[in-house]
């Protein structure tokens, strides 16, 4: 339909065409006229970015032109702002403000700023989705963070100076959902009852100590954390868990964590952290009754293959098994290299694999470590039902 006839509809029915057209299509027509202004001004979902604009002034006047004529008593349920060039925070602060006036519920913004937002990001009493990219530093915010409804908070490429990230999340009584991605920071504490889902991505720091206690955690996920040292604690109902691309130098407590979980993903750098635990716990090993589902992706030299049959081991109730074999090895480890002995007190006196149903082996190399897994599935799986193999090409 041309941009013309669609002028021509009744209010109702523009209000929703406009909360999926495009901008860069509005810009083109008359979309600072009287009629386009104020039913773009009274939308609830604004989605503006410079890159939809032919110049800096032309967004200006648009954003000034739906934002700052809109009725007070007009909310907006969802607020996108993209300016990351040529950045003029005083014109964004604006902006950001009368969203927030307007009892906005979910602030999505990607922003390069100076190193602070609006306070009134922080005490809005509306929102529920917060979602953040800043391209910056985020420096100490010097009052109390209160997001009193807060359910779901994403950041992404932020530094966090000091405390800022804790701060953050304490202000955050509610929240369910924790993303976090190409992120650094040097603390991360988090305590909290209502946390369901908690994806650490490409993030952290070589001196970064993490904390996470959360019962009602009921999926984990962590890739590429870097961090001096990391606890994880009383996950007690923890069903899905991806740990892979580890590099920790200190201290860690992740695998006594993963009692409940049903399915686990695991890499070579995750196995290497799991099996240092397993060996210098005082305490008996991990049972993972609960476990059913696992797989684990790994570059299968000799020595992890040790650390995968101490991982069966202590999982009795396992019934499906995916082992993805890499290409190359993808990380240098000097632990595998030490040949510490296995205890004799991992292996017990339980049926092993008992409960052992299907088998997938992906990109299959030719080599004693897998030949020896393959016979090691044969000769405990005794409910084994299927087994594929899938051999690497070429």
């Amino acid at each position: 339909m041309a941009a013309d006839r669609i002028s021509e509809l009744p209010d109702p029915i523009l209000h929703h065409i406009l909360s999926y057209l495009p901008t860069k299509l509005v810009v083109k027509t008359s979309i600072l006229s009287k009629r386009w202004r104020y039913l773009w001004a009274s939308c609830s979902h604004v989605h503006i970015g410079i890159d939809d604009f032919p110049s800096i002034t032309s967004f200006e006047r648009f954003t000034e032109a739906v934002l700052l004529c809109r009725d007070a008593s007009s909310a907006i349920q969802t607020f996108h702002l993209c300016w990351d060039r040529d950045y003029d925070q005083f014109h964004a602060d604006i902006w950001i403000y009368h969203a927030v006036q307007r009892s906005v519920r979910e602030l999505d913004l990607a922003l390069a700023l100076n190193g602070k937002l609006p306070r009134c990001i922080f005490t809005c009493k509306t929102l529920s989705i917060l979602k953040l990219t800043l391209n910056n530093h985020l420096r100490d915010m010097e009052f109390p963070i209160n997001l009193s409804r807060l359910e779901t908070l994403h950041l992404s490429a932020t530094t966090f100076e000091g405390d800022t990230l804790v701060k953050l999340i304490s202000g955050c009584p509610v929240l369910e959902c924790l993303k976090m991605m190409f992120c650094k920071f040097y603390v991360l504490e988090i305590n909290s009852r209502k946390l369901k889902h908690l994806d650490l991505l490409e993030t952290g720091s070589r001196r970064a100590r993490v904390r996470v206690v959360a019962p009602g955690l009921k999926s984990l996920d962590i890739r590429s954390l870097k961090a001096q040292e990391i606890s994880l604690e009383h996950l007690t109902s923890l069903e899905r868990a991806d740990l892979r691309n580890l590099t920790f130098h200190g201290e860690t407590r992740v695998f006594r964590s993963l009692y409940a979980v049903s399915s686990l993903q695991l890499n070579d750098s995750a196995l290497e952290y799991i099996f240092k635990e397993m060996l210098f716990s005082q305490s008996a090993p991990t049972r993972l009754q609960r476990l059913k589902n696992l797989k684990l992706m790994t570059c299968m030299s000799d020595a992890p293959l040790e650390a995968i049959t101490c991982l069966l081991h202590q999982s009795p109730n396992l019934e499906n098994l995916v082992i993805e074999f890499y290409k190359e090895a993808r990380f240098e480890r000097t632990f595998w290299e030490e040949k510490r002995p296995v205890p004799d007190s991992f292996f017990g006196k339980l049926e092993l694999l008992g409960n052992l149903k299907s088998v997938e082996i992906r990109h299959f190399k030719s080599r004693t470590s897998t030949h020896e897994l393959v016979k090691f599935f044969l000769s405990n799986g005794k409910r084994l039902e299927k087994m594929l193999i899938i051999p690497k090409q070429g």
